[in-house]
């Protein structure tokens, strides 16, 4: 059985491949190939008072890249972040608690529609993605919120943009499954050897841009572990299966823009 295997149309046994090369893989890969639609919406001015909400804050809009900028009159504590684990796709309750709290008491307008993403400890920065459509985050820079944290691990601002009136487009796509996303970055070299893949997430990446409505495709966002210090996130076209290079990334411009959250 093990040689039909690999004479099958898929040719290589992913897990055994990446075995072979150090690199850990820390959940498992899916065969399943879902289907979901592209999907558009409108960029969404955000309101610049924030003087009364429950916490006091500074805000700016800057109409350039849709982005608000937010500035804490208070720094926020989050406790437990020194024990975090090594997972930067998980963090433990009692430090997301607090940034709940935020997101659901209208600290932060359209708070509710974010959904925890990654941490990154390097660069100080908790990332939050909004949820575009069918429980899908959109993972780029158009629909985000970025906590930055001091030295005391306290939040002290943030940059969030957001995306209203999303909708399905046309009629639903037949996507790639999580092992073939992984499969075609094992192929094109974009796993090192002795990195850990940690995660294959399903979400939305802007594919087009018309005035001010955006259409989103579906892709894989594959966060890689390079080491202790550095994470990476890959995407796949979740149709095709291409490698997405400079996607319009989460993280802010001109800041390690090849994708490395160093």
């Amino acid at each position: 059985n093990m040689l039909m295997t690999s004479l099958s149309q898929d040719n290589i046994n992913i897990e055994q491949e990446l075995k072979a090369n150090e690199i850990n893989l820390t959940f498992d890969l899916s065969s399943e190939e879902g289907k979901e639609p592209f999907i558009a919406g409108k960029q969404q001015k955000l309101s610049t008072e924030g003087e009364n909400r429950p916490q006091a804050q500074r805000l700016k809009w800057d109409k350039d890249t849709g982005q608000l900028y937010g500035e804490f009159a208070h720094p926020i504590a989050l406790k437990g972040l020194k024990q975090a684990s090594d997972d930067p796709t998980r963090l433990p309750n009692e430090v997301l608690s607090p940034i709940n709290k935020l997101l659901t008491e209208g600290s932060i307008e359209e708070g509710e529609s974010y959904r925890f993403l990654v941490y990154n400890r390097q660069r100080k920065m908790i990332y939050y993605g909004q949820v575009g459509y069918d429980d899908r985050l959109i993972t780029d820079s158009t629909a985000r919120l970025i906590f930055h944290l001091n030295d005391q691990n306290e939040i002290v601002s943030y940059e969030m943009s957001h995306i209203q009136k999303v909708q399905p487009q046309g009629q639903v796509r037949s996507l790639i499954s999580s092992k073939k996303a992984v499969e075609n970055l094992y192929l094109y070299n974009e796993i090192p050897s002795k990195s850990s893949v940690v995660s294959a997430q399903l979400s939305y990446q802007q594919t087009l841009r018309v005035e001010d409505i955006i259409v989103y495709k579906p892709v894989w966002a594959i966060v890689i572990r390079l080491d202790a210090h550095s994470l990476k996130t890959v995407y796949v076209d979740g149709i095709n299966g291409t490698i997405i290079q400079n996607p319009s990334d989460l993280l802010p411009k001109g800041q390690g823009g090849d994708n490395r959250h160093d």
